[in-house]
């Protein structure tokens, strides 16, 4: 188990900082057991100073490649947008004055409706209350 916590430290240290040094490893690992970094290494590649793990640079390489796409895709699509003439932005101010309308009018329909269901359940309570005769008790 200290395994594994210690391979996932040192695969931490590599996407963060990269390929690194055994001084590195053993600094990163001075927490666990002493061999440790004996128990892990055969786990990273080298080419004698530094160390790395093959399957996870393949990883952080693809995630770059993606981003890299990304990032790409937007700023084709931020050069194929047509800007936004005057009459286009007064249209587009004009639809979200007009949702902003109709959203306040649901607000005020639905309070209004809590207000009548509010008014005929005190009525019906003091209905409630009237009908209910008080019991006298006699000795």
């Amino acid at each position: 188990m200290e395994e594994k916590g210690a391979l996932m430290e040192l695969l931490l240290l590599q996407f963060t900082k990269g390929p690194f040094n055994e001084a590195s490893a053993k600094h990163m690992l001075s927490t666990c057991s002493a061999n440790a970094w004996n128990r892990v290494k055969q786990n990273f590649k080298t080419d004698g100073l530094f160390f790395w793990n093959e399957k996870l640079k393949i990883e952080i390489d693809k995630r770059k490649r993606f981003c890299e796409s990304r990032r790409e895709n937007a700023l084709k699509s931020l050069h194929l947008r047509e800007p936004l003439t005057d009459a286009k932005l007064r249209q587009k101010q004009k639809q979200k004055k007009i949702r902003m309308q109709k959203t306040k009018q649901r607000i005020d329909e639905q309070e209004k409706e809590k207000k009548i269901q509010e008014f005929f359940q005190h009525l019906k309570d003091k209905i409630i209350k009237k009908k209910s005769f008080p019991v006298k008790i006699t000795t």
